[in-house]
């Protein structure tokens, strides 16, 4: 099925009744548009108009509702949405953000408050939102490629930022009141990833330059306590979206690779990991993806202007 128009896929979720949402940066109508899906048909929502969105975020909250953050790429300011019974509610993040690559991330604490982590320059930065005011901070570590970005909150309510960089996968995290970091495979370049959690558990995808699709499992709170596996040798993926499914207990991604201009989805559900085409002649602008109530699989890609949505059979 196709969602005609949009050029960029941004990020995705699921809420509890099974409903979908997707989040796009449409640079055909200058708009943030969120596309939902109730199992029969989508509807399409612009969010904001007259912005160029560089890249885009969403989570849910525990009333299943929608919280987003985006880049515009001619401004660099920062936003966050929510919805209420007004509508839709957008705020400044921050203003005049330069990165040569654009990348937010979104999390919810336990408490329902929002917290968006963005690139400045070669740097990440944290903001948090604490009686109705933006709070940012400085992690510490800096030299991130733009390449990948993802937020999350552990058990202890403390955030988890991972992020790519020309010297490794580099996690930093709120311990207690100071930061701590961790690279891991230090020394090679990470370049997309894509990443999820189960209760306290971390997973995250990720493409090591000369080793091929790897894949970080750890604890949030202590994240340098890990394991780490080679989903697939010898790959590049210049695209992932992961997803994880509560029927297997185990993630499971899909990637682009621009060397064999096709888009490829790999599970571990017979045992060991499996690669599987999925189509092959594209060039893909953005990429997600959900599992469904009944454990399947859903991919969401842009390419030649428009969403694709693949279901597993």
């Amino acid at each position: 099925t196709y969602t005609s128009g949009p050029s960029a896929v941004g990020a995705s979720a699921a809420s509890s009744d099974n409903t979908f949402h997707l989040l796009t940066g449409d640079w055909k109508q200058a708009a943030v548009v969120l596309h939902t899906y109730k199992g029969k048909s989508w509807t399409s929502e612009p969010i904001v108009t007259g912005v160029y969105a560089a890249d885009t975020a969403i989570a849910l909250d525990s009333k299943g509702k929608p919280h987003i953050a985006f880049q515009d790429w001619c401004t660099g300011t920062v936003y966050y949405g929510f919805y209420d019974s007004r509508g839709w509610v957008v705020e400044k993040v921050a203003l005049g953000v330069w990165t040569e690559s654009p990348k937010v991330a979104i999390a919810l604490d336990p408490k329902g408050n929002p917290a968006v982590a963005y690139a400045s320059g070669k740097r990440i930065l944290y903001a948090a939102k604490r009686k109705d005011v933006w709070e940012t901070t400085d992690p510490g570590s800096a030299d991130t490629n733009g390449k990948g970005l993802a937020l999350f909150f552990n058990k202890d309510r403390n955030p988890v930022i991972l992020y790519s960089q020309d010297g490794g996968l580099e996690c930093v995290w709120l311990d207690g009141s100071a930061w701590s970091s961790h690279t891991y495979d230090a020394g090679s370049a990470c370049h997309a990833l894509a990443a999820v959690t189960n209760e306290n558990r971390l997973y995250c995808f990720y493409s090591l330059d000369g080793v091929g699709l790897r894949l970080l499992t750890a604890d949030m709170s202590n994240p340098a306590n890990h394991d780490i596996d080679t989903v697939s040798f010898g790959v590049s993926a210049e695209q992932i979206a992961a997803s994880f499914d509560p029927s297997t207990g185990k993630p499971f991604v899909s990637y682009f690779s621009q060397d064999q201009m096709s888009l490829f989805f790999v599970d571990s559900s017979g045992g060991t990991w499996a690669t599987e085409l999925v189509e092959e002649g594209i060039f893909t602008t953005g990429m997600a993806m959900l599992c469904d109530q009944n454990g399947k699989k859903h991919i969401f890609y842009s390419a030649t202007g428009d969403i694709v949505h693949v279901r597993q059979p």
